[in-house]
């Protein structure tokens, strides 16, 4: 079958439907606007205030806080005098319905902090530097501590103050596999956007008890994570297999979302798929981030008959848990234990990259097998017993970029590994 019959087979199968209307999302404006940087400081400021109308409280400040105190181990000097005083424990109990918060706060020097939080009640100050694409100098993160510390913590009215220095940076698990962050590693806690899906999980749950306020969280939670609805995780489930089995058409989709309006030829609009291609961006955008993705489960199948696997889709990732795993976890709960896989920006030689690592979420874990599941993982994964012992996740095996060719025999022996532990636990 050639990619023009396969087209016209395409468009006429009857799954498309099970994509293609769940991705109509009309409540979700961030698919259509882009906020500038400021603009996203501005929205957080709005998330963070518990006395706006967004439904949430405190509790979306309390999911940023959790996130990073999980970032900030081994930190010195202020950073770890507050988050040595501000626990997830004291975060969960402590209301902060008092915060008072200034977006593009304007320091002495004339510069601008992203946000500034003051708590009176709580005696805390909150610095926020946000980065939504661009990258981090150091020698501005380092001039804004010292005039943070000149300007504010040092100033009679903040003494006894805690103050937490937070860079917030939407492509840092990405970035990880570059440079790294840049220094002063241990005066800031670097987090990226994913502390957003509690609250995207918390907005879905309201939305259900017709808290209609909930869905404009949801929308930017959503916008800027990898956090996918109910609604759309069967679409992406379906969508792996199309894409598995129209693989040509997806290169020939590749092609033609290339090709530009005055470039256009008569033979180009001939078989309607440019035009369809703009039809349903969306849904070929995802097809196109899917592809290699989509084809390692397969393998790994054929690779390994002996472990049935569990899959999950996102918009650049999937999660895979051995079927056996599934009793480490609550029935309707999230998985304790899977092997995730995403797309790794910027390449440096401009073939496709890919990190993974296994994530470790013990809270998640049954009682019935936590403990025996911890000890099996430390030892076979030793970097778990050294970092952040409360942390709500663990990354283990971490691998930030692998080229294609050698993507599948990388996270079979991670698997492998992964399988073995859980299974001498689970004997």
């Amino acid at each position: 079958m050639n990619v023009k019959e396969m087209f016209q087979q395409f468009v006429n199968d009857r799954r498309l439907d099970e994509v293609i209307e769940p991705l109509k999302r009309s409540s979700d404006i961030f698919d259509i606007i882009q906020p500038t940087e400021n603009q996203h400081s501005k929205i957080l400021a709005w998330l963070f205030n518990p006395r706006e109308g967004h439904g949430q409280g405190d509790a979306i400040l309390k999911d940023f806080l959790y996130a990073a105190y999980e970032a900030s181990d081994e930190h010195v000097l202020a950073n770890k005098l507050f988050f040595d005083t501000w626990s997830p424990s004291r975060i969960a109990r402590t209301g902060f319905h008092g915060i008072c918060l200034m977006p593009e706060f304007c320091l002495d020097s004339g510069k601008r902090l992203d946000l500034l939080m003051v708590d009176f009640d709580n005696e805390i100050l909150i610095i926020v530097e946000n980065k939504y694409g661009a990258r981090y100098s150091t020698d501005q993160l380092e001039n804004y501590y010292s005039e943070v510390a000149a300007m504010l913590r040092q100033r009679p009215a903040f003494q006894g103050f805690r103050t937490a220095h937070i860079a917030l940076d939407r492509n840092y698990r990405r970035r990880q596999g570059e440079e790294g962050p840049p220094s002063p590693l241990n005066r800031w806690a670097y987090v990226d956007y994913r502390w957003l899906e509690r609250g995207a999980r918390r907005a879905e749950l309201q939305l259900k008890r017709g808290n209609a306020s909930a869905s404009l969280v949801m929308a930017y939670c959503q916008a800027q994570t990898d956090y996918e609805p109910p609604s759309l995780r069967n679409a992406s489930d379906v969508l792996a297999e199309l894409v598995r089995e129209y693989q040509p058409l997806v290169d020939a989709f590749a092609k033609a979302r290339e090709i530009t309006v005055g470039s256009l030829t008569p033979t180009d609009l001939r078989d309607d798929m440019w035009v369809y291609v703009r039809h349903h961006a969306d849904m070929v955008s995802r097809m196109i981030n899917m592809e290699a993705l989509a084809f390692l489960e397969p393998s790994l199948r054929r690779s390994m008959p002996e472990v049935p696997l569990d899959t999950y889709y996102g918009k650049q990732y999937v999660d895979l848990q051995p079927v056996a795993w599934r009793v480490l976890g609550e029935e309707d709960g999230l998985w304790p234990l899977a092997i995730k896989v995403w797309a790794v920006d910027n390449s440096a030689d401009g073939g496709a990259q890919f990190g993974f690592a296994l994530y470790y979420s013990p809270g998640e874990c049954n009682a019935q097998h936590a403990k025996a599941l911890r000890s099996a993982l430390e030892d076979a994964f030793p970097e778990l017993r050294k970092g952040r012992q409360t942390a709500s996740y663990r990354t283990l095996g971490h691998v930030k970029a692998v080229g294609e060719a050698a993507l599948q025999g990388r996270v079979r022996q991670l698997l492998e590994s992964a399988n073995a532990a859980v299974q001498g636990a689970l004997n």
